[in-house]
């Protein structure tokens, strides 16, 4: 049987609703044969995934979702940065983008409080593992008080949508200086989920220029028009197709259980062996330790 791997998947060091170990225990109970945990902006949660995928059999791809914006477009642009060798020189990056995500999860917890009686104490035990308080965090200790009965209903669009009054966006890091730095780590860069953010158009754009190695192909909320454009694009400009439910547990509107959009061995093998290529010449990142990304503390 084939191998298959879940290459785009949440924990609770971002925005997700499980530990990095459940994610791997949810992973091999649905028979995945493997899973890239990409967090947003951070590789905290890579080591807890990789022990616990040791003791399970189940292969744990190290990655990283970078958000940023395009500048020219103002569309919102997901980096999936895979297996990198060093990322020192992307974690200032990483690292700004988690202070802005903390000033307004700090911001949107003064504003939700104001209406709602969730508490500070709320809020940092449910967000301790990220150290940034997400809009999930936030509804949650909204349910725990009995004021919803969901993550993502009636209240949250209540609070959250255009109007709603609460919500403050982070500062994203700028495409064209997320682009450089993620190149100089030695990992794979993937555009996640083009069409979401409408930014296929920009996603080729960076195959033509030479910035992106592939793109997510097969992600739940991809519409059936366009796949012949995506089709078309990694056909013309050699990029691996990837595929991943963009999994974040019951912090989701949408139920997309791990594994719902699987990638095969073939895939997987391109990713790794680009970034073992990668490791190997001038251009590339040694790593210094081998293991080093799955054996650090987290941050």
């Amino acid at each position: 049987m084939e191998m298959e791997f879940d290459l785009h998947c949440h924990s609770r060091m971002s925005d997700g609703s499980c530990e990095p170990e459940e994610v791997v225990r949810q992973a091999a109970r649905a028979g995945l044969s493997g899973i890239a945990l990409t967090d947003h902006d951070t590789t905290a949660g890579i080591g807890r995934a990789g022990r616990a995928g040791k003791q399970l059999g189940v292969e744990v791809v190290p990655g990283v979702e970078v958000s940023t914006i395009d500048p020219d477009s103002g569309r919102k642009f997901h980096l999936l940065v895979y297996a990198p060798a060093d990322l020192s020189p992307l974690e200032p990056l990483l690292e700004r983008m988690r202070e802005s995500r903390r000033e307004c999860g700090e911001e949107m917890f003064r504003r939700v409080s104001q209406r709602i009686p969730i508490t500070r104490e709320q809020v940092s035990r449910i967000g301790a593992e990220s150290g940034i308080w997400f809009r999930q965090h936030l509804m949650q200790a909204a349910m725990e008080l009995g004021y919803t009965p969901s993550i993502f209903g009636e209240l949250y669009h209540e609070l959250f949508s255009r109007g709603g009054g609460c919500l403050v966006p982070p500062r994203y890091s700028s495409l064209e200086e997320a682009l450089p730095a993620a190149r100089r780590t030695g990992g794979v860069l993937v555009a996640a989920h083009p069409g979401v953010y409408r930014s296929i158009a920009l996603t080729e754009r960076l195959a033509r220029e030479g910035w992106i190695d592939g793109l997510e192909f097969d992600y739940p909320r991809r519409k059936d028009e366009e796949i012949p454009e995506l089709t078309r694009i990694a056909e013309k400009y050699g990029l691996i197709r990837t595929a991943g439910t963009d999994f974040h547990g019951y912090y989701t509107p949408r139920p997309h259980p791990i594994g719902s959009c699987r990638a095969g061995e073939e895939t997987v093998g391109r990713i790794l062996a680009l970034s073992a290529e990668r490791k190997e010449t001038k251009d590339g990142i040694l790593l210094q330790n081998e293991g080093d990304l799955f054996d650090r503390d987290p941050d």
